[in-house]
């Protein structure tokens, strides 16, 4: 079956009759990671799935860049390859369904592709026009378009890989250090300093007071507490071992003589041998529920745990959702071995996270099919004459090629629904993101990592500080850059990709602008031009550039940087939350889903909790992946044995999977 774009005539794969059943149990549009997760656990159900997605690669907004065609550098995939078909008069008729008087259409704008105006807006490329990475040697580096991302070892994301199996398809390298940008009170110099991740470390660093030192470590044991009353395990490492991480049993703070009592949640979250409270209040802010605790905001520890180990997005993050992912952090510690600190980062980039759960569904029976876009939604018209929303379920979808696919169930990228002006987020945030080559060292790592191919390094700029060289007032939010180096498989040896990212409120502005600045503190920009495009003259390019290559001149004089290489910028709008996301799904067919896109957060969690409530929307309660035992465990349930000796063992081998290559890790 033949379509004509307005450039290429592509042959679209034949996806009924035999072997394809009459009706689908799912059909998937996009294959982001929320789309790709549903359609894994509906396979691996049993159920029959049909995967599209109008893009020739996996991910949707999860994904990767792509090689430029210019011949230098990489482009972000902005327009579907089977964008402009709608200006054909033969696709326009051979998508004209055959619905029945009962049935509605509903037209997809971009065919199943994010519309332009919700990703990718405002892209920027710049490049040194010597050494940006060119031709055949660009194979060698994979670029993230939603980094920086980590895996938290205790979180749910965890628990989906492991059970889904999808962790068979992943490898990863632990983060190996965290700095966050810091100067004293009173004006000092704003300098990247190590987050401590040890008992030993905090006690030797020189710029928390004996004071701050003790208030930490009391706010860590109330968070360790919390921890254990909802059965969550703290730390693993040796207790004589003083390099153990923070949380590992027999640390000074942590009070081992309630190990074995058992303690009152609530009790254990509020309370300590001393009375202190961490929550006193439902809307106290988790910066001010840290200073009453003895961590000032002028000191170094208090962004530290907000923005490096709590991993919150801004100021105005309230205690109980900042002490909880505190918790999560501490329980994640040591989780994988003595040696693996809290957080992970997946080889080869978090865009094999969707490839991975997309594996899964194949594997299970589900068939795949990429640039096949979506032109029209049937959908079966509702009873109720007076109700909100007039389509009662979808029915079938109609391909661009004209091919009508019964389902009985969807899942959607929501960028990719055409919702109504009033449907979206009024919220004036944006995603500024930026990824960047450079040819050294641009975060400290730690002195070990030359031997390992270089090391994997976060960067955290805490909100209320102007570190951009183009903006005019304070972030208000966090901005995170991570380095990846070889060791992951994200670029040859030698050289560092820099993914960063920060959520603007600033409608007018650009991602260039928000971003710029924290990339020339960390590497030299001097030798950057801009990637010419229809928007600029070459005047007001040139000039622009005079601007910033001065501006990073008197960045470099106090000391060496890398050079960078090449670098584009971009926003994505911010999506919904899951709440927000759940609620919207009022307005669609009752066997509808829609899936976010990436957000400004450096977790996966908002993504797997809409997921698991399309889930559950779509196919009542229960799990997203059944935890199954194996024979072992079945015959020891049968027989009236236990079999927990069985049980740890297959726990063991699945997260001898999920850490093959991490050091120290059990896999080892």
């Amino acid at each position: 079956r033949r379509r004509t774009t307005g450039w290429v005539v592509m042959d679209e794969p034949v996806l009924t009759g035999d072997p394809h059943p009459a009706v689908w149990d799912l059909i998937c549009l996009g294959t982001g990671l929320g789309e790709t997760m549903l359609a894994g656990a509906a396979a691996k159900a049993g159920k029959t799935v049909l995967h599209l997605d109008p893009a020739d690669t996996y991910g949707t907004g999860f994904g990767a860049f792509l090689e430029s065609e210019c011949g230098f550098g990489w482009s972000l995939p902005t327009r579907s390859p089977i964008d402009g078909v709608d200006d054909s008069p033969e696709i326009c008729e051979a998508t004209t369904s055959p619905a029945s008087p009962t049935e509605h259409c509903i037209s997809l704008p971009a065919h199943g592709f994010p519309v332009q105006r919700r990703t990718s807006i405002g892209t920027s490329t710049l490049f040194d026009p010597e050494n940006a990475p060119s031709g055949s040697n660009r194979r060698q580096y994979s670029m993230d378009r939603s980094a920086p991302k980590l895996v938290i070892g205790a979180d749910r994301f965890v628990r989906q890989l492991v059970v889904s199996g999808a962790h068979k398809y992943v490898e990863f390298r632990q983060l190996d250090a965290t700095l966050v940008c810091w100067g004293p009170a009173g004006g000092g110099e704003l300098e990247l300093h190590d987050v401590p991740c040890s008992r030993a470390s905090v006690f030797r660093d020189q710029t928390l007071s004996l004071a701050e030192k003790r208030n930490l470590m009391r706010v860590l044991k109330l968070c360790v507490r919390a921890a254990e009353a909802r059965g969550q395990s703290v730390g693993s490492g040796d207790p004589d071992e003083m390099r153990g991480a923070i949380g590992a049993p027999g640390s000074e703070w942590r009070d081992t003589t309630h190990a074995d009592q058992a303690v009152n949640q609530q009790a254990a979250l509020e309370t300590s041998d001393d009375d202190d409270v961490l929550v006193e209040s439902a809307l106290e802010l988790f910066s001010s529920a840290l200073h009453r605790l003895g961590l000032p905001l002028h000191s170094k520890a208090s962004p530290a745990v907000r923005y490096a180990l709590a991993l919150i997005g801004g100021d105005d993050a309230l205690a109980s959702d900042g002490f909880s992912r505190l918790t999560t952090y501490l329980a994640s510690l040591n989780k994988y071995g003595t040696d693996v600190g809290a957080a992970l980062v997946p080889l080869y980039g978090t865009s094999e996270f969707p490839q991975a759960f997309a594996r899964l569904a194949a594997v299970n029976g589900a068939t795949y099919a990429l640039r096949v876009g979506v032109a029209k939604v049937l959908c079966e018209a509702s009873d109720d004459a007076d109700a909100d929303n007039k389509n009662k379920s979808v029915t079938a979808v109609v391909t661009v090629g004209g091919q009508k696919l019964r389902c009985r169930a969807l899942v959607v990228s929501h960028d990719a629904w055409p919702w109504p002006a009033t449907a979206q987020s009024t919220s004036p945030q944006c995603i500024s993101r930026m990824t960047a080559v450079v040819d050294g060292v641009a975060v400290p790592e730690p002195n070990d990592a030359r031997g390992k191919g270089g090391a994997t390094a976060l960067a955290v700029f805490p909100p209320g500080k102007n570190f951009g060289a183009k903006n005019e007032s304070p972030s208000k939010a966090v901005t995170r850059v991570m380095q990846l180096s070889a060791a992951t498989m994200s670029c040859p040896k030698g050289m560092r990709v820099l993914h960063g990212s920060v959520v603007s409120f600033d409608e007018s502005g650009t991602a260039e602008g928000d971003l710029f600045g924290v990339l020339a503190r960390l590497a030299d920009t001097s030798c950057l031009r801009r990637h010419a495009s229809g928007e600029a003259s070459a005047n007001e390019n040139e000039n622009k550039n005079e601007t910033e290559t001065e501006t990073c001149e008197k960045a470099t004089e106090k000391q060496d940087k890398p050079k960078t290489l090449w670098v584009s910028f971009h926003r994505d709008a911010v999506p919904m939350n899951c709440a927000s996301t759940i609620e919207s799904w009022s307005a669609l067919p009752e066997n509808v889903v829609t899936c976010p896109g990436p957000d400004g957060e450096s977790d996966f969690a908002e993504v797997v909790a809409a997921v698991e409530a399309a889930h559950a929307r779509l196919w009542g309660a229960g799990e997203l992946f059944e935890e199954k035992k194996n024979v072992a465990e079945t015959n020891a349930e049968t027989t009236g044995e236990q079999g927990a000796g069985n049980a740890g063992d297959s726990d063991e081998d699945d997260m001898d999977a999920l850490l093959r290559d991490l050091p120290g890790g059990i896999g080892k």
